[in-house]
C-alpha cells in the first residue's frame, strides 16, 4: 500500500458503535470502535467510519500521523493509497509487528503489509540482507533436509507453479541462503500460522512488493 493521500476527517455528531475489522495493513484481525456519522459529509471529506473500517487500521493511522487528534473535525491525516506503489529503497521486516514495510530513499513508509515471519524452530534470521532476484510463478524445490519436521521417508521433489505451490506466485530471493520473501497458497493463515523461517505474504501483496524491489534492494530483518 502506498502512503501519501492527505484527507480530512469528518465527525458529524458521532456515536460509538462496536465493529470487527480486519485491516489489510494489520497482521492480525482486531476489534475496533469507530465513530459513525449521522449525516453525510461534504464532498472530498472522508467519514471516520470509512477510514477505520477500510484498509487502514487505527494503529497504522496513528503511526503515520503522530500527535494528530483523531477526535477533531477537519484534521488532515495521511492514509494508505493502494494504487501504483513506488520503488522501495529499503524493505524492513518486523518480527514483533508481523509486518513488512517498504521505505523510500528518505526512510518514509510507502507500503505496509501483514506477514508471517518464522517460528520457534525456524526463527527469522535477524540482520541485513539484499534482494538477489525476483521470480514470478516459481517452482518450489522441496528438500526434506531443510525442514525439521519433514518425515524421514520424504525425498526431494519439485513442485510446479500453480495454485498449490507453497511459495505462491512470487519468490523474492535474498542473500541469506535458502531464505526469501514469498506468497502463499493459504492467505488466511498469514499472521496466524508459523513458517519455516522465510517471510510469507498473501499472493497479491507479494506480487506488489515484487514490483517494488530489484536485485540489490536492502532488506532488514529486525525484532
Amino acid at each position: 500500500m502506498e502512503i501519501g493521500r492527505i484527507l480530512r476527517l469528518a465527525f458529524w455528531r458521532p456515536r460509538l458503535t462496536g465493529s470487527v475489522a480486519q485491516p489489510r495493513c494489520c497482521a492480525r484481525p482486531m476489534r475496533t470502535r469507530y465513530p459513525t456519522a449521522t449525516a453525510p459529509a461534504p464532498p472530498g471529506v472522508l467519514q471516520a467510519r470509512e477510514l477505520f473500517a477500510g484498509a487502514a487500521g487505527p494503529a497504522l493511522l496513528r503511526r503515520l500521523n503522530p500527535g494528530t487528534d483523531f477526535s477533531t473535525a477537519g484534521a488532515e491525516i495521511q492514509v494508505p493509497n493502494i494504487h501504483s506503489p513506488p520503488q522501495a529503497a529499503t524493505v524492513v521486516v518486523s518480527k514483533s509487528r508481523g509486518t513488512i514495510e517498504a521505505l523510500d530513499a528518505g526512510s518514509n513508509i510507502v507500503a505496509v503489509y501483514p506477514a508471517t515471519t518464522g517460528s520457534v524452530h525456524d526463527p527469522l534470521p535477524l540482520g541485513n540482507w539484499k534482494v538477489t532476484h525476483v521470480t514470478r510463478n516459481p517452482k518450489f524445490y522441496y528438500d526434506p533436509n531443510l525442514f525439521w519436521n519433514a518425515p524421514s521417508s520424504d525425498t526431494k521433489a519439485t513442485i510446479q507453479p500453480g495454485p498449490r505451490n507453497p511459495v505462491g506466485v512470487v519468490w523474492i530471493g535474498l542473500t541469506k541462503e535458502h531464505y526469501g520473501i514469498h506468497g502463499t497458497r493459504e492467505p488466511s493463515l498469514i499472521g496466524h500460522a508459523e513458517s519455516h523461517g522465510c517471510v510469507r505474504m498473501t499472493n497479491w501483496d507479494a506480487s506488489e512488493l515484487g514490483d517494488m524491489v530489484a536485485a540489490g534492494t536492502p532488506v532488514v530483518f529486525k525484532k
